[in-house]
């Protein structure tokens, strides 16, 4: 975070009343007692279509995951929660990066000439328009996984058979060229404006009224986290931290590693492990690691580069356009 002087430095404040937070949460029994060992968040997953868990962060427009709730229980309600306000302001979850880097050439490459032709083949129009919808949406072949519909957009026409012939793609779109954001087509505006299927079946109906629910509640995330007074929180985002040194970055991580299990560790032992004990355990642990040696070369990274890095408060100027 950045001090009223505007100097890159560790939050330890706002670490403390996080912690604060997560013990209320947890001595409430308002959370899992079991959630440290949901690695992946599969059981929090499962709780929640299953009608267990009220409160779930998914990732992206998991329409699945909705659709799956729904089939178990047909009156369950979804819609995106803005993040409670704090002593310290009011924030948003992290956004999607407008602009990353996706891979990288070997500097011994036999023929890097090759690899740039690979990725304007995954990039050209052609191989775009079969990976570049989601199975819902008409990837696919045309007259094999999809027709085109009386809207002039596409309609899948075996979602199971979509399911196992295309299932793979997803991470190929990493390469492929995004769709225009104003095509009606695109995969965002069909998820925000579901359009009605040509071939009226039970199954089809039921289905499009499903997309209509889910589209409100993914309109819903939008007015609830791409608000600018409700900031994304951090400084930088983590694609655009620069690289330690060797030993500092060998420090960093069992530093963090260290204070993660800390204040686990402080989370599920209630009033036994108070979290200011918990930070002077951290602010020790992370003296030991070298910590303040990495505070110092990041800050002067941060003086040195802070208008050549994409901040997060320039994600929202992309936001705008």
């Amino acid at each position: 975070m950045l001090d009223d002087n505007g100097k890159l430095v560790f939050g330890w404040e706002r670490l403390q009343a996080s912690l604060d937070f997560k013990k209320k949460l947890y001595d409430a029994g308002i959370v899992d007692k079991d959630y440290l060992t949901d690695g992946k968040g599969d059981k929090a997953k499962q709780d929640f279509v299953t009608g267990k868990l009220g409160m779930w962060g998914a990732n992206g427009a998991d329409i699945a995951s909705f659709k799956t709730l729904k089939k178990n229980n047909p009156n369950a309600e979804i819609a995106a929660l803005a993040l409670p306000s704090t002593s310290f302001g009011q924030f948003s979850p992290l956004i999607s990066q407008p602009v990353q880097m996706i891979s990288v050439v070997n500097a011994k490459a036999k023929d890097p000439e090759a690899v740039i032709q690979f990725v304007d083949f995954m990039n050209s129009d052609k191989v775009s328009s079969v990976i570049n919808l989601s199975l819902e949406k008409g990837a696919g072949l045309e007259g094999v996984h999809y027709k085109v519909g009386s809207s002039g957009c596409r309609e899948p026409i075996d979602l199971e058979k979509n399911k196992k012939e295309l299932s793979y793609l997803g991470d190929f779109t990493v390469y492929t060229k995004n769709t225009d954001p104003s095509d009606k087509c695109s995969n965002t505006n069909l998820t925000l404006h579901p359009i009605e299927p040509s071939i009226k079946t039970e199954a089809n109906v039921a289905d499009y009224e499903l997309n209509k629910q889910f589209a409100a509640a993914y309109q819903s995330a939008f007015d609830a986290y791409l608000d600018k007074s409700r900031p994304m929180i951090g400084v930088i985002s983590g694609s655009y931290l620069p690289a330690l040194p060797q030993d500092m970055a060998l420090n960093q991580t069992n530093g963090y590693k260290a204070i993660l299990d800390i204040l686990s560790k402080s989370v599920i032992s209630g009033s036994s492990y108070p979290s200011d004990k918990a930070i002077k355990d951290s602010q020790a642990v992370w003296a030991t690691s070298n910590g303040a040696n990495i505070e110092t070369w990041m800050a002067d990274w941060f003086v040195k580069n802070k208008d050549k890095v994409l901040l997060t408060k320039d994600y929202y100027d992309f936001i705008k356009k």
